[in-house]
């Protein structure tokens, strides 16, 4: 009978009242390892039981000793130093080191990254004298620019949390926006400036409020890693669109990780490519910018279909790519042969193990893919996997170990552990954890509640099911 997986069959042939206890155990469906432990969670089940007969099954906790073990070796995670400074201060620090290198490219156009934390610095300036307070939303709208990433690390250095808003958002859906983030501010740079309704709300260009703050002095101290830095909304593919509050400290902390991740001390062009409004794209803005890297600015085009991938692929500067799988599978249509990318990073989607070994054939192995995971509650990245063309064999590239300052449990209904194989609801805490959901209050003490082992912690059901596997 090769259908089955596991039977159990009790025996006491000799009416003794002794039980002989078998567990006939299909060998194809459970390696040595699995069978073995699969006696001891029935031994778990049952002590159990013994103790309390109507306690429900599922909150039983059925880790045995070496699946504890693996669990904690999985989130050892604190050997790297937290940041002690805001992404504000990283970027500062780096246009000391190297004032004269290019820090943004868009076009023909350049900025050094002295010239970008003079301009930043005048803005941050401008919007203080303007009455944004720390802890205000300033919005941002315009197409991908130098103006834009002015804006925002402008917006950074005044204490305020910026709002990307899409350059083609409807009309409706910009006054939504700029009522429930409660800012006051719009700051447009390239583009049309976009209408609207909402009282109380002031539209300023970009270029205009540069050239209003250079006469002015910015005495204001750098943000705080308690400061939020940005609040961005969900997609609402699962219901309303909700405000995401990320602060400095969780920014700050992911960029750091993914700068030892993926930088790894190499000078590289990064293409800002995605809306700002997309989580994703936060890797790409960021860390070229505490890193000594180059970002190279694909505006959107007229049309209404972004096709700036296409120009990234054209122009062939790019060394780093963050994407999604669904922009890997066009990337792979277009052609990569002769490409210069040798990192990619691919989030925000499955990525199919079909759809990485095409990528990495037609890239000769010459590229590190790395299957990164992380909702925007977790900020941005905080799972990640390098695809190995020899051990991913499964339908999916696996998304991981934990990232620097993260941990991770898969917990059943009853929040209980599951053991390694079964599929269980993805829980993660992490240092700068999101803030929460903007004016949701009760939804934010639903999806972040405190932490039960950790007194003043607290952690993230992310609603995404998964399953520990063996690497090996």
């Amino acid at each position: 009978d090769s259908v089955h997986a596991l039977r159990l069959q009790v025996h006491d042939f000799s009416g003794s009242g002794r039980y002989t206890l078998h567990f006939d155990i299909n060998e194809r469906a459970l390696p040595e390892r699995l069978r073995q432990r699969s006696l001891r969670h029935f031994e778990k089940v049952l002590e159990a039981f013994l103790d309390d007969p109507d306690q429900p099954i599922a909150s039983v906790n059925l880790l045995v000793e070496d699946e504890r073990q693996a669990l904690a070796a999985l989130n050892a995670t604190d050997s790297a130093p937290r940041p002690d400074r805001s992404v504000v201060a990283l970027f500062q620090a780096r246009a000391d080191l190297e004032p004269d290198r290019v820090a943004l490219r868009q076009g023909a156009s350049t900025i050094s990254f002295a010239a970008l934390r003079e301009q930043s610095e005048a803005l941050a300036a401008a919007l203080v004298e303007r009455g944004v307070e720390p802890g205000d939303r300033v919005a941002i709208a315009g197409r991908r620019s130098i103006l834009a990433v002015v804006a925002i690390l402008a917006t950074l250095r005044a204490r305020a949390a910026y709002v990307p808003i899409d350059s083609q958002v409807p009309p409706a859906r910009l006054d939504e926006l700029l009522r429930d983030s409660g800012a006051r501010l719009l700051l447009v740079g390239e583009g049309a400036v976009p209408a609207t309704t909402v009282p109380g709300v002031t539209a300023v260009s970009i270029a205009e409020g540069i050239r209003a703050g250079e006469s002015l002095t910015l005495d204001r101290p750098a943000p705080a890693l308690d400061d939020v830095a940005y609040l961005l909304y969900t997609s609402g593919s699962t219901g309303q669109p909700k405000g995401v509050l990320i602060e400095h400290g969780g920014l700050a902390d992911y960029l750091c990780w993914a700068e030892r991740q993926y930088v790894r001390g190499d000078r590289l062009t990064f293409p800002l490519f995605t809306s700002l409004g997309f989580d994703l794209t936060v890797t790409s803005l960021f860390l070229p910018l505490i890193s000594g890297g180059t970002l190279e600015i694909y505006p959107e085009p007229d049309g209404p279909v972004d096709t700036a991938l296409v120009d990234v692929v054209t122009a062939n500067s790019a060394d780093f790519i963050k994407l999604t799988p669904s922009h890997l599978s066009l990337l792979r249509r277009i052609g990569l042969e002769g490409s210069r990318i040798r990192r990619m990073v691919v989030g925000g989607e499955d990525l199919k193990t079909a759809l990485a070994a095409a990528v990495s054939a037609q890239l000769h192995d010459r590229v590190e893919i790395h299957n990164e995971y992380g909702p925007t509650e977790a900020v941005v990245g905080c799972v990640a996997h390098r695809y190995d063309p020899e051990r991913d064999t499964g339908a999916s590239v696996p998304i991981g170990a934990p990232a620097d300052h993260v941990t991770v449990e898969i917990l059943n209904e009853a929040l209980s552990p599951v053991p390694e194989g079964v599929p269980g609801e993805l829980w993660i805490s992490r240092f700068g954890l999101a803030r929460g959901y903007h004016g949701l209050e009760e939804l934010t003490a639903d999806r972040f509640p405190a932490h039960p082992a950790r007194p003043g912690e607290r952690r993230y059901r992310t609603g995404d099911r998964v399953r520990m596997v063996d690497p090996d």
